[in-house]
């Protein structure tokens, strides 16, 4: 290792002093200071500009055609015009008032022999339930009694049918047979009363004529799905207008089972149509009462947010007049028709149909609000939302050199903001502006997926290329 020489260094370090102090002399400080911030400046904005260019690589997303293609992204163009806006009111589909749980009763004392039904399966009016083998020691004097008069009857008449042509010969005495037509109108009398005590009892008049012509009693009936069991319902005319359906619950009465008079047998419930409750606050009334007043229609939404059916030019029937007591909500009503989604019924095999409305189900009554006009209107499906801001996406417009050229596997989107008026589960009403106007094309479906590669794509999700 060689010494330092310091008879060499000693008068460099002098000549260098020296000739700085006379440097720093004759530069003002302020020339200093400002060629420094000079220098940081240049730094800074390049900084700036790099970091500007990776942001604007982080606002373009390449999206394979095949992605395109599994994704379901589509192009559109954006349209002008006018929009009814709307807010929706939670609602619950139920059964119509009075027909939920309608019930199959005895009206007889006996023994269940047969069942004809079973529980899910659809029954008409007149239809068999069960047969009942009848054990009412009344209803069998009753019937005896009935059949002796109807007899004693048939007798007298035959005796007054023989004498009267002896009567018209003279050899036959008036008086007998006066006797006969007052024994005929007594005996009449009785049988009468014997029929309606029958009738009283649950025999119809049918069963009646049996017993007289078979001059038997009735020992077993067949309990059947009765006539005219739905009530009134609104404009007072009765449903439906097409023959009525229902659907068998709850069998109560089981074969050899011993049932009193009045006891159920089985549940029926009547859903070919439906009611819609709508439950409404105190402040969306006024709205209500208009929309019934003028008989706007409302639009129903049935079923969740990714599967749901809508029902339109509905009509709302009437609003209560008392308050929930849990909710402090107003239910409101609106009847709607249901459908079968099977094919349609035969008479030869039990039935069991699938209605698409069922009781129960959770839904949304879009009451009409604000009207836009002149607007853009666009599928809510074209709308991404981050927080509070909107985004829509468009094809990446590139300004390549002369000759200049780049090959893509895919389609570049790049995001730009919307300023929305109004959005809800199917539209968005947009502002016209420089960023989007009609006649625009932009992606019309699956927004928020590419909004979501967009933002996890980590800076690598759009082209590694410059533009």
């Amino acid at each position: 290792m060689s010494k330092i020489n310091w008879k060499i260094v000693v008068p460099l370090l002098l000549i260098g002093l020296v000739a700085g102090g006379a440097v720093g002399a004759a530069l003002p400080f302020d020339a200093v200071r400002k060629k420094v911030a000079s220098w940081i400046t240049t730094d800074k904005n390049k900084s700036d500009q790099t970091e500007n260019a990776a942001q604007t690589h982080e606002e373009i997303v390449e999206v394979s055609y095949a992605s395109m293609d599994n994704l379901g992204i589509k192009f559109g163009r954006v349209k002008t015009g006018n929009y009814q806006t709307s807010y929706e009111i939670a609602a619950r589909v139920t059964e119509l008032p009075g027909v939920s749980e309608l019930h199959i009763t005895s009206r007889f004392d006996g023994i269940v022999k047969q069942m004809f039904v079973t529980q899910g399966q659809t029954v008409v009016a007149g239809q068999k339930i069960c047969e009942l083998e009848l054990t009412s020691e009344s209803l069998a004097t009753a019937q005896s009694e009935f059949l002796d008069h109807w007899q004693q009857l048939s007798i007298i008449e035959s005796e007054i049918d023989r004498l009267t042509p002896l009567l018209e010969q003279g050899g036959v005495a008036s008086k007998r047979l006066i006797q006969l037509k007052y024994e005929k109108k007594r005996t009449q009398a009785k049988s009468d009363s014997k029929i309606q005590e029958l009738l009283v009892r649950g025999l119809s008049k049918q069963q009646i004529d049996e017993i007289k012509s078979s001059k038997k009693l009735i020992r077993s009936i067949f309990v059947r799905v009765g006539k005219n069991l739905l009530p009134p319902q609104r404009d007072n005319h009765s449903l439906p207008t097409t023959e009525t359906l229902f659907v068998v619950g709850n069998i109560l009465g089981q074969p050899g089972s011993m049932v009193k008079k009045g006891e159920h047998l089985c549940e029926i419930a009547y859903h070919q149509q439906l009611v819609v409750v709508g439950y409404a606050f105190e402040l969306d009334l006024p709205q209500i009462e208009k929309l019934i007043r003028e008989n706007t229609p409302v639009e129903i939404t049935i079923g969740g947010k990714e599967k749901h059916i809508e029902l339109k030019n509905q009509r709302i029937a009437y609003v209560s007049n008392h308050a929930d007591a849990e909710t402090n909500t107003f239910p409101f009503y609106v009847y709607i028709k249901n459908e079968m989604i099977n094919e349609k019924i035969t008479s030869s095999v039990p039935q069991f149909i699938s209605w698409r409305w069922k009781p129960g189900q959770r839904a949304h009554i879009d009451l009409p609000s604000k009207t836009f006009k002149d607007k853009i209107i666009l599928p809510r499906s074209a709308v991404a939302t981050e927080g509070v801001v909107y985004f829509a996406f468009r094809e990446h417009e590139h300004d390549h050199a002369p000759g200049e050229s780049h090959e893509h596997a895919g389609v570049e989107l790049e995001p730009f903001e919307l300023n929305v008026l109004h959005i809800d589960r199917n539209f968005a009403v947009v502002e016209p502006s420089d960023e989007i106007k009609s006649g625009d094309i932009i992606i019309v479906t699956q927004a928020e997926q590419v909004l979501f590669a967009l933002r996890n794509s980590g800076g690598g999700g759009g082209h590694s290329h410059p533009h």
